[in-house]
């Protein structure tokens, strides 16, 4: 009898010591890819810095040769006497005019201003680089000592460090968004893109709220992309609807054409009827974007978890 009671003491030990490590290097791990992505989107703010100067040399040089801009052309060849004369290529909108061209690249070196001033100085960005490299080496150390720690007492502490709780099964409740792409723009504006026709399907029927904005591409396949409202008492600006259409083109087989057309609407406005294939839904009413497919400036690509 005593041997069994032994046995059973140390087949609950185990299994206990098994899920405790179990949470711990989901946990851990989950970590690392949020912080790798941090230091992947840090990097790529600390290089690009802000594009306001192309744009507005953009905007000056079609300005310059207004007369040679021809209607419905998606692309026009200048000599760039602002930086050196040698000849540039500056992509087009063809379904604009010639004087909306150059109204679109002044546009377009505002908001880079905006965008860029909106965030925190050049040397904040680097100091959150190196502390995020330092949170990835604390978080690396502790997945390669994990598999040291012998005891359930030093896991508990581990667990008590990391702010980890053990979940009730009868309370945990399944996280839909990460099984979603996901964006933020301007640091606010959470945005949800499937990533299969079931991901689609998820997306629209259980994850999207009534307020939420869906979009996708018109005339072509490709996932659904809701925009998060958080508060339906403030009004969605028009360049995050753009931001977010592009994001929806982007991830549609249009993604490399010039310049898209994207349906959005309410959620609410989507349904979709018994029968129907997956991820395909029907529209009550909707309006349309023209934008170009590309994951727009001050958007941040948040990790998948």
């Amino acid at each position: 009898a005593d041997a069994v009671n032994y046995l059973l003491s140390k087949k609950h030990y185990l299994e206990d010591k098994y899920s405790k490590e179990k949470l711990v290097r989901n946990h851990l791990e989950r970590e690392l890819r949020k912080v790798t992505s941090k230091i992947q989107n840090l990097q790529g703010l600390i290089e690009r810095g802000t594009k306001e100067e192309e744009y507005n040399k953009f905007g000056k040089l079609l300005l310059t040769n207004l007369s040679s801009i021809k209607n419905r052309i998606s692309s026009i060849i200048v000599e760039d006497i602002i930086s050196g004369g040698e000849k540039i290529k500056i992509d087009l909108n063809p379904s604009l005019s010639p004087q909306k061209n150059v109204e679109y690249y002044f546009d377009k070196s505002r908001s880079e201003k905006i965008a860029f001033a909106k965030k925190i100085a050049f040397a904040k960005h680097l100091q959150l680089f190196e502390n995020a490299k330092e949170d990835y080496k604390r978080l690396k150390k502790l997945e390669n000592s994990l598999s040291e720690i012998d005891s359930i007492k030093e896991l508990d502490e581990l667990m008590k460090t990391l702010r980890i709780k053990q979940p009730l099964e009868s309370n945990a409740k399944e996280d839909l968004s990460a099984k979603f792409k996901q964006y933020l723009i301007e640091g606010k504006y959470k945005v949800y893109v499937g990533k299969d026709s079931k991901s689609n399907d998820l997306l629209t029927t259980r994850f999207a709220k009534q307020n939420d904005y869906w979009f996708h591409v018109r005339g072509s396949s490709g996932s659904h992309c809701v925009l998060r409202v958080e508060n339906i008492k403030e009004p969605i600006p028009k360049n995050i609807l753009k931001k977010t259409a592009a994001i929806a083109a982007f991830h549609s087989k249009s993604k490399t054409a010039g310049v898209v057309p994207v349906a959005y609407t309410f959620k609410k406005y989507v349904v979709k009827k018994k029968g129907d294939p997956s991820g395909t839904v029907r529209l009550l009413r909707e309006d349309v974007l023209l934008v170009k497919p590309e994951i727009p400036a001050g958007c941040e690509y948040v990790i998948d978890e």
